[in-house]
């Protein structure tokens, strides 16, 4: 099933809201308005009562038989066809007001609020009032209040009634004109919701026309920036990143194929001009030794190429060191430890090797350090050999560990190899730390294959850290940082396939 457009849903949320609000607004009004009327009605009728009480004694001070009361009771009635009144005497029975008795329903109390059903047997809200007052003996005589023969008259009480029909009718009136009135907002909102909703939604159809406008093998498009919406102008600048960082990628993924393809060509060349040689005649058995170990050592760099690889590939998808097999480091054996593995590849460059290590970093007071002890060392070694590579015979390369103050609470520790000589330019430099990249312009000319700072900078990834490669004036320092309290709470790289 096609899901419905966002115009649509937005419309037919807003035609939702619209709905409930005038729903609720609507059966508050008519609510308060029935209210309202139930409670004028209410006071008619106390007003009304008191009126027919008010009257009743001041006929009984003026004629002690109420010969007249009976018309100035009908006279209260003229120009109010809601109303009715009784007056009942103490048996209950009419002494006005008609020749039945009323009946009364749901009357609660003695006196009070009540309802009263008309001879159609419509019911009618009513007041009960009581009104004791002693009556003379009339002997038959026309009181105006329907007296019997021989009996003493007393009014027992008072009962005044509205017909609720107008009321009614009123307030269903109302009530249609209410729903006329919501029905038609209804349809002006969602219809003029639409329009809006269609109008708003345009820079959004354009920014998805654009988008689909992009050819996916030109370079160098993006989408318009600016489209008067804040919303949609970060949704755009963010898309420009993704292909500014897709764009990125795949060129690295060009390059580094093609820095393979280079890197492998040469050893596999001698792999196979090898194996033609051999075989294009009759060898001896010491020849074949020496040509099976020139293999063999072609093919342990090809291994230590796959392997540099695997480690860099492992750090690209985000591998970091984790927290629950922490290694605490003693910083002088570890820097001991990197200047003794290359300490041949040093003598044979004739280049001298010293370890430096701040006094912030030693003593009580030091901060505690953490990490990985292998990682450390492969990043340490790197970048020694590095620098023992790029150094005249003769020089001193010095292997630095400093503190620094950091954003962390703790700091930061940064170690680096400072590398005598002319700094490389600028552009080289920003270039140091990619693959296959190396100072010389020949890349057969120096052992290796230019995965070395590639790699200090995957491991200083690892560790939430940086790299750097800063002049120093003439010499060049070449290291990585990261934060003490990131590499206390993130330890020992996760050992996967590789």
């Amino acid at each position: 099933m096609k899901r419905p457009s966002m115009a649509r849903r937005l419309t037919l949320t807003l035609g939702l809201i619209v709905s409930l609000v005038m729903l609720a607004m609507g059966w508050a009004f008519q609510h308060t308005l029935e209210t309202t009327l139930q409670e004028l009605d209410r006071v008619e009728l106390v007003g009304r009562a008191e009126l027919l009480r008010q009257k009743i004694e001041q006929a009984r001070v003026r004629d002690p038989y109420l010969t007249a009361l009976g018309g100035e009771l009908d006279t209260l009635l003229l120009g109010h066809g809601r109303l009715r009144m009784w007056l009942l005497d103490a048996a209950g029975q009419p002494l006005h007001g008609g020749p039945g008795r009323p009946e009364l329903v749901e009357t609660g109390q003695a006196d009070g609020p009540c309802k009263v059903r008309r001879e159609d047997g419509t019911l009618m809200q009513a007041l009960r009032l009581p009104l004791p007052m002693p009556m003379p003996h009339t002997n038959g005589l026309d009181l105006g209040l329907n007296p019997r023969d021989g009996v003493g008259l007393g009014v027992g009480e008072i009962v005044v009634a509205l017909d609720g029909r107008p009321r009614e009718a009123l307030l269903a009136g109302h009530l249609r004109q209410l729903l006329g009135l919501g029905l038609a907002g209804l349809l002006a909102t969602a219809l003029l919701g639409g329009l809006a909703c269609w109008q708003g939604l345009q820079p959004l159809r354009r920014l998805a026309r654009a988008s689909a406008a992009l050819a996916p093998s030109a370079e160098g498009q993006r989408l318009p920036e600016r489209h008067g919406d804040p919303g949609l102008d970060a949704l755009a600048q963010a898309f420009n990143g993704v292909l500014a960082r897709r764009e990125a990628a795949y060129r690295q993924l060009e390059t580094f194929n093609a820095d393979v393809a280079h890197e492998l060509r040469t050893p596999l060349a001698t792999l196979i001009n090898g194996g033609q040689v051999m075989l294009a005649g009759p060898r001896s058995t010491e020849e074949l030794r020496e040509a099976l170990g020139a293999q063999l050592e072609v093919l342990e760099g090809l291994g230590g190429l796959v392997k540099d690889m695997l480690f860099l590939a492992r750090a690209d998808r985000g591998d970091r060191v984790q927290a629950a097999q922490s290694q605490p480091l003693s910083l002088a054996r570890e820097l001991s430890h990197c200047t003794d593995f290359v300490e041949a590849l040093a003598e044979a460059a004739r280049v001298k090797l010293r370890i430096e290590v701040d006094p912030a970093l030693q003593g009580a007071d030091a901060p505690p350090l953490h990490g990985h002890p292998a990682l450390l060392r492969r990043a340490l070694c790197n970048l020694l050999s590095n620098g023992i590579a790029h150094s005249a015979p003769g020089s001193e390369v010095l292997l630095r560990a400093r503190w620094r103050a950091g954003p962390g609470p703790l700091g930061r520790l940064r170690l680096d190899v400072l590398n005598p000589g002319t700094p490389p330019p600028e552009a080289l430099r920003a270039r140091m730390f990619h693959r296959f990249v190396r100072g010389d312009a020949a890349r057969s000319e120096r052992e290796g294959y230019g995965l070395g700072l590639a790699i200090v900078q995957a491991v200083a990834h690892m560790h939430e850290g940086t790299v750097f490669a800063e002049p120093e004036g003439q010499a060049l320092s070449v290291g990585l940082e990261w934060p003490l309290q990131a590499m206390h709470s993130h330890a020992y790289f996760s050992s996967r396939d590789g």
